[in-house]
């Protein structure tokens, strides 16, 4: 199941190591608030230990951070009302940061590039908490609880993230409203214990070009009690997951098209409480569980364009079959393929570790 949402950030915590640009000691106690300001250098500070964050920074805009020191602090960074930042080359690899490495809130134009924010087993390395307009492109993110948390965000581009061995990679959860115009696209995702990418609410999503192996579920969009609808699920490579590939729920009007889906444990493609999908053009073939899992009658074609299912004419007189590449007889490709037509290389990896068996 997809992980739980996290608590919500506490309000204006007081126990900062620098906060809106007034340096203190550790722990201090500190009740600022500045107006909006610009241009602000923050460099060369050591702010080891914090109890909460290390640099606190509101209504923020064009400011500098560069060589701090953020050692064994409960959170790295936390950022509010911020526009038009740009946090690029920050390594907290071995900060050893309990919670946040970054946390921002109402965001806006923001680029987050070329950081590294992994972590040793726990909490989030970028939490997000309102915004638009931004791009989280390029940063490395290994064994936390979370990789990329997004919530209440609209039209932001997540890509080119290498997210490791963390219990979820990409999640957008614990949204109290619609988020809309969001791409996850070309993140090259792995060791996820729970989710490669889990998107909640979400209207109109674009996930496109993420490469997943050794992932729980690969993909999950789940639309809640919302209006959520639509979306392209596509060019995604999927392979030995340990649960399922790409699962869909209650997402109408949703095109899954150009993926690569083999190897998983469980199912590769599930459909559930969707009447209104678009599935051409995928490689489904090789999963433990059904090619397809579909709660309702579903044509597995579109515009006579089908999907391969890992047969072929030379030795197959029939390349899908209802009912055991599907889980039930009206779960359907009319027009499946002898062949892909996937415009991706289709992947050769080793064995998923978690899989293999030793021999006496």
């Amino acid at each position: 199941p997809p992980p739980p949402p996290p608590p919500p950030p506490p309000p204006f915590p007081a126990e900062d190591g620098i906060r809106d640009l007034v340096l203190s000691l550790v722990g201090s106690e500190m009740c600022i608030r500045d107006s909006p300001s610009t241009g602000n250098v923050i460099i060369n500070n050591d702010v080891s230990r914090s109890s909460v964050n290390a640099i606190y920074l509101l209504r923020e805009a064009n400011f500098t951070l560069a060589g701090n020191t953020y050692d064994d602090s409960y959170r790295a960074l936390s950022l509010q009302e911020v526009d038009s930042a740009t946090i690029t080359g920050l390594d907290l690899s071995t900060a050893n940061i309990a919670d946040r490495a970054l946390q921002m809130s109402t965001v806006t134009n923001s680029t987050i590039s070329a950081n590294n924010f992994s972590g040793m087993g726990g909490g989030y390395g970028i939490f997000i908490s309102g915004g638009s307009g931004n791009v989280i492109d390029g940063n490395t993110i290994t064994d936390r609880g979370t990789a990329i948390v997004l919530n209440w965000f609209d039209n932001n581009t997540v890509s080119n993230n290498v997210l490791t061995d963390n219990q979820s990679a990409i999640a957008g959860w614990y949204t109290k409203h619609l988020s809309t115009g969001n791409a996850v696209i070309d993140n090259d995702i792995s060791g996820s214990t729970r989710t490669g990418i889990y998107l909640f609410r979400e209207d109109a999503p674009i996930v496109r070009g993420n490469v997943s192996q050794f992932d729980g579920t690969a993909i999950y969009i789940d639309p809640s009690s919302s209006d959520a609808n639509g979306g392209f699920v596509t060019h995604n490579t999927i392979t030995s997951c340990e649960s399922k590939a790409i699962y869909l729920l209650r997402q109408q009007g949703v095109e899954v098209s150009e993926n690569y889906m083999t190897g998983c444990i469980g199912d590769g493609l599930v459909l559930m409480g969707i009447t209104d999908v678009r599935v051409y053009h995928n490689n489904i073939h090789s999963n433990e569980g059904w090619q397809v899992n579909s709660d309702e009658p579903v044509e597995l074609s579109y515009g006579n364009e089908g999907n391969f299912w890992g047969r072929d004419c030379v030795l197959d007189e029939i390349l899908f079959i209802d009912g055991i590449d599907s889980n039930a007889l009206d779960v359907i490709d009319s027009h499946p393929y002898a062949q892909s037509l996937i415009h991706i290389s289709e992947p050769t990896r080793p064995p998923s570790t978690s899989r293999m068996t030793s021999s006496a």
